[in-house]
């Protein structure tokens, strides 16, 4: 995740960056159908993918939004 662990740091940190970052990543895994569970930060970055790309949405689970 930006910001986190061993990823580079960014100053930009808005939803639409954090889900290109989950874009790029799905895109070198070759995933084109996903489910994601989100927690806190993640979930609502999960919540902005779904509304971006609902088609590569199986399934959604949100846990403790921020």
């Amino acid at each position: 995740a930006r910001n986190h662990g061993e990823s580079p740091w960014s100053n930009l940190t808005d939803y639409d960056a954090l889900v290109q970052d989950l874009l790029e990543f799905l895109s070198e895994q070759n995933l084109n159908i996903i489910i994601i569970v989100g927690h806190s930060m993640g979930g609502r970055t999960a919540m902005f993918f779904a509304l971006i790309k609902p088609e590569m949405l199986e399934k959604l689970l949100v846990e403790d939004m921020v």
